[in-house]
């Protein structure tokens, strides 16, 4: 049993200090509470998108121009120790405002030694970034059916090596989760960035669990394996003036199992999910 939990947001003109600090302040309590789930080690990664723009500074118009670039941190340490490293507070300065995910993961090891920080999540397979929360009872038949280049010998690791594999075939993210899924016995739930197409991110599910809100205009996409990581996290980072047990200003968005959701940030649309619908993965 592990724990995934994070936050994708789009970007709206509105991402301001104040919520930069209270969405660093979620993501940050959904990943202590997670701990519960797994404490062999913590892992996050962040995805800043690229920005080339013109923007107002006091009186003058400057264009701004910042990277992409994805950034992992990963120790063998429970989460309430990791977030108080050095390695931890120096990750967390690259959090602005193109930041578009901060996604991260506490383990429960099953394969693979967590003293091997390769076996740790997040798992970095070519073009795929990702963590998961489950077991995959057939990874080492997949390795030889593959021929995967395994970085070490966590079973999770070959459902982001398959998705690499399935890209660099010319798949598009979607159609490489569904055909990697035809492939895994066991259970797992995902969240998936891809280096080269920072604009796009995954969640899928088949027998974990994974627990999507949002809040109001779907602005911020919040997500986690316990329904009650997120809650509690949303209150404590004090998003509103009054707080709510009831999701004030939160809402659900339901992934059945044996599904998965694309989340762009790419438009400017307000609601990140308006146009993704569930697509089904093989059954």
């Amino acid at each position: 049993m592990c724990g995934i939990v994070g936050v994708i947001r789009n970007a709206l003109n509105y991402n301001t200090e104040v919520i930069d600090r209270r969405t660093k302040d979620t993501f940050n309590n959904m990943l202590l509470l997670s701990q519960s789930r797994g404490s062999d080690s913590t892992g996050v990664f962040i995805v800043n998108e690229p920005q080339n723009e013109i923007k107002w500074i006091h009186t003058q118009s400057v264009r701004v121009t910042n990277p992409g670039k994805i950034t992992v941190f990963k120790v063998n340490i429970p989460a309430e120790f990791f977030l108080k490293t050095a390695g931890f507070s120096e990750f967390m300065k690259r959090f602005g405002e193109n930041t578009r995910a901060l996604i991260g993961h506490t383990r429960a090891a099953t394969s693979g030694e967590p003293t091997n920080n390769r076996n740790n999540h997040p798992h970095i397979c070519g073009n795929v970034v990702g963590v998961h929360n489950g077991v995959i009872t057939n990874w080492k038949t997949l390795v030889k059916k593959f021929n995967l280049p395994m970085n070490g010998s966590c079973d999770s690791e070959v459902i982001f090596q398959l998705m690499n594999h399935f890209i660099k075939e010319g798949s598009p993210l979607k159609d490489a989760i569904i055909e990697t899924s035809k492939h895994l016995n066991g259970s797992y739930a995902c969240a998936v960035a891809l280096k080269e197409n920072n604009g796009e991110y995954a969640l899928f599910r088949h027998s974990a669990p994974l627990f999507i809100r949002y809040r109001q205009y779907g602005t911020t996409v919040l997500f986690a394996s316990e329904l009650d990581f997120i809650r509690k996290a949303y209150i404590s980072a004090k998003w509103e003036e009054k707080h709510s047990p009831n999701y004030f200003e939160m809402y659900e968005y339901d992934l059945p199992n044996n599904y998965g959701v694309i989340v762009s940030t790419k438009s400017k649309n307000s609601n990140l999910l308006q146009e993704n619908f569930p697509f089904k993965l093989h059954s």
